[in-house]
């Protein structure tokens, strides 16, 4: 009997460092403080594999040199993670609330993986953060301390934005590892560590008929309900973000211009909102109600109805909202109403071009897209036919 010929896992090549692998990709191969690199090169052409062979050989060659210079030192990712913290608390671009959840996400990282404090950035390799990555994915979010505002967890338990909220911290410590010449390469990136997708969140919101079926049944339940109330149609009229309506103050609104002005936004940038008619009435009634009113006076009487929502929901017989969800159902509205995705976002406040509105709303512009087509001919429309007069018969 014949023996199978063995495959041969790895060639070398006629140019130093460089191998192919039996799939045919090629890497480069090389030795780092005595522990042995492979470096994927993403290609399957040779040519193609020599020219990114010339940059990775050019990184070894500083990183060699930086570390018989003696400048490069030990340095742990505990104390990378600080240097990359500090980076994003003195860039003046980066929003407070970006700023904060890359500090809860330092925090969340360390705790999740305490080893990495004092841990060498050179002896981190892909296989280590892997592990990490499976694992704290396996978690239930009590194991984690990071307040991302996402709610979304996977089939496990571990919230996807949490996951990728360390991994992009861990990601940043070791870029400043690799730029201070402390670690070769960032075992973090690359396509063995993906970042889970998050997917979308599911909205169910009420049609045009079943909001104002919630809103008379706050209205209904008394007491401050009614102030309650005013604040949920304000966000649903608006797109406003809670805290950006807290905020509002009669000042802010201006009649002859038909339109709100947000001084308190997420991003920190003011931004005006045009009036609906709805969002007009509305403002005019609690106008009349609230007279007279002193110039620094906010616009509503309660900052939060999250209480009476659920009352009149229960009570409506719909669906739980929260605040931010009235302004998924101002986002609906308005592009069923035939508004564009850019102009949408626009009113939202996002200055993304509409990426982010697109890939929330999208699936609502299809259905849309799909009513109005219809209305689309070709041919012109068919007049109305004039009838033959009748033949006269032969005498």
């Amino acid at each position: 009997m014949k023996t199978p010929e063995k495959i041969q896992t790895w060639k070398s090549t006629n140019v130093r460092g460089l191998y192919v692998h039996k799939s045919g990709r090629f890497y480069y191969r090389t030795k780092v403080q005595g522990k042995q690199i492979w470096e994927p090169l993403n290609t399957k052409m040779k040519s193609v594999a020599e020219s990114r062979l010339a940059e990775i050989s050019k990184a070894v060659r500083s990183y060699r040199q930086t570390a018989r210079g003696g400048t490069m030192g030990t340095l742990t990712v505990g104390q990378a993670l600080d240097h990359a913290i500090k980076a994003v608390e003195e860039n003046a671009e980066i929003k407070p609330n970006t700023k904060r959840n890359r500090r809860e996400g330092a925090r969340a990282l360390l705790a999740s993986w305490p080893e990495l404090q004092k841990m060498d950035a050179r002896r981190l390799s892909a296989l280590d953060v892997r592990e990490w990555s499976n694992r704290v994915r396996n978690l239930t979010s009590a194991h984690v301390p990071f307040k991302a505002k996402s709610p979304m967890r996977n089939s496990k338990g571990c919230s996807t934005s949490k996951h990728n909220g360390m991994l992009d911290m861990l990601r940043m410590a070791l870029d400043f590892a690799v730029h201070s010449g402390a670690a070769f390469s960032n075992v973090a990136r690359g396509r063995t560590i993906q970042r889970p997708a998050q997917k979308p969140k599911d909205l169910t919101l009420p049609d045009r008929a079943g909001f104002p079926k919630l809103v008379a049944a706050m209205r209904g339940i008394g007491g401050n309900a009614k102030h309650a109330a005013d604040l949920v149609e304000l966000l649903a009229y608006s797109g406003a973000r809670i805290n950006e309506a807290r905020n509002l103050l009669w000042s802010d609104v201006d009649f002859s211009r038909n339109q709100i002005r947000l001084r308190v936004t997420k991003n920190g940038d003011p931004r005006t909102v045009a009036m609906m008619p709805e969002l007009t009435a509305l403002l005019l009634k609690m106008q009349k109600e609230q007279s007279p009113i002193p110039p620094d006076a906010t616009v509503t009487k309660v900052f939060e109805a999250q209480k009476s929502l659920d009352s009149a929901a229960k009570k409506a017989g719909v669906r739980r909202l929260t605040h931010h969800d009235l302004r998924h159902l101002f986002a609906t509205t308005c592009i069923e109403a035939g508004i564009d995705i850019p102009t949408v976002a626009r009113l939202l406040g996002h200055k993304d071009g509409g990426a982010l509105a697109m890939k929330t709303y999208g699936h609502l512009r299809d259905e849309h897209a799909q009513k109005m087509i219809q209305r689309v001919r070709y041919a012109a429309t068919p007049s109305k036919a004039v009838p033959a007069s009748p033949k006269k018969e032969p005498a």
